[in-house]
C-alpha cells in the first residue's frame, strides 16, 4: 500500500446490519489474495447511527456523518472526497458492494490523476453504457482534482441534473482535460451484470444489477463462496487458472 493512500467508503443501515453487504465486503478483504492488510487502510463513513454503531462493532475505523442522511447525490459525496484530498490524502474509493477478491492497488497509475474503474466501451473514455457507476476509483491528492471537485460543484449549479450522474457519466460528460486519467475495465473489475468473470484475473467485482439489498446479499454469499473453492481447487490444479465463473451461477441478480 502507497503511503499516504487511504481506501474510503460509505454506508447507510441497509448496508450495515447483521448479515449485510458490510459483512461481505470486509469478508472479501480477508479471503481476498493481498488484500487483508488494507483493511487498516480502509476508512467507512456512516450516514446514519444504526449503521454507525454496526461499522464500530465490525471495523476499527469508522466515521458517523451526522448531516449527511442520503446517499443518492453526487453532491455531497464529492463534498467529503475533497475534504480527504484537502487534508493531503490519496485515496481509493469503493462501494461496500464491491467485492476485493485480489488487491488492486498495483493497477493505479501514481502519476495519473484519476484512475477509475468504468464499464466503457472498446477502452474508449468518452463512450460508456448505462451500466457504469464510478463505484471504484483512485483520486491523487493534489492541485487539479481538488479543482477538479471544486469545478463540478459549479456544473451542478448550472446543471442540475448531474448531481444524480454517476462519475463515469461526469467523466464522460465534462471537459477534464486538466486531468491525467487512466481508465480500468475488463478483465480485471467486472460487474454483475456481466455474463461470466476470468477468476484467474479478476480484482474485484461490482454488485450491480440487484433488484434490491436481499438479492444482493444472497448473490455475493454465492460470490464469495465460489471464490474459496477457486482457491482452493487452483491451488491444487493449474488448469483452473483460466476459469470462468458464468454469471449464472448467481440466481437472484440479472443483467
Amino acid at each position: 500500500m502507497v503511503d499516504g493512500m487511504v481506501i474510503l467508503t460509505i454506508v447507510n443501515h441497509a448496508l450495515a446490519r447483521p448479515d449485510s453487504t458490510l459483512d461481505l465486503f470486509l469478508e472479501s478483504f480477508r479471503i481476498g489474495e493481498r488484500t487483508q492488510h488494507l483493511l487498516n487502510h480502509l476508512v467507512i463513513f456512516a450516514v446514519d447511527n444504526q449503521a454507525f454503531q454496526y461499522c464500530n462493532s465490525k471495523h476499527h475505523h469508522c466515521f458517523f456523518l451526522s448531516n449527511h442522511r442520503t446517499m443518492k447525490s453526487l453532491s455531497w459525496r464529492n463534498k467529503i472526497l475533497q475534504l480527504v484530498l484537502q487534508l493531503g490524502y490519496d485515496f481509493i474509493f469503493t462501494n461496500a458492494d464491491v467485492m476485493w477478491l485480489r488487491n488492486p492497488v498495483s493497477e493505479i497509475d501514481p502519476v495519473k490523476d484519476m484512475t477509475i474503474a468504468c464499464n466503457f466501451t472498446s477502452g474508449d473514455s468518452q463512450s460508456t453504457d448505462s451500466k457504469a457507476d464510478g463505484e471504484f476509483f483512485y483520486l491523487k491528492s493534489d492541485t487539479p482534482t481538488i479543482e477538479y471537485l471544486k469545478y463540478l460543484k459549479m456544473v451542478e449549479v448550472l446543471y442540475p441534473r448531474i448531481k444524480n450522474q454517476s462519475l463515469c457519466e461526469v467523466v464522460k460528460s465534462i471537459d477534464i482535460y486538466d486531468l491525467r486519467i487512466k481508465v480500468l475495465g475488463k478483465p480485471h473489475f467486472g460487474e454483475f451484470c456481466e455474463s461470466s468473470w476470468d477468476m484467474s484475473k479478476i480484482y474485484t467485482i461490482y454488485a450491480n444489477c440487484c433488484d434490491n439489498i436481499d438479492s444482493q446479499v444472497h448473490d455475493l454469499k454465492l460470490l464469495l463462496d465460489n471464490w474459496r473453492n477457486f482457491k482452493e481447487q487452483s491451488g491444487k490444479n493449474t488448469a483452473l487458472r483460466g476459469l470462468l465463473l458464468t454469471r449464472s451461477a448467481l440466481n437472484k441478480c440479472k443483467g
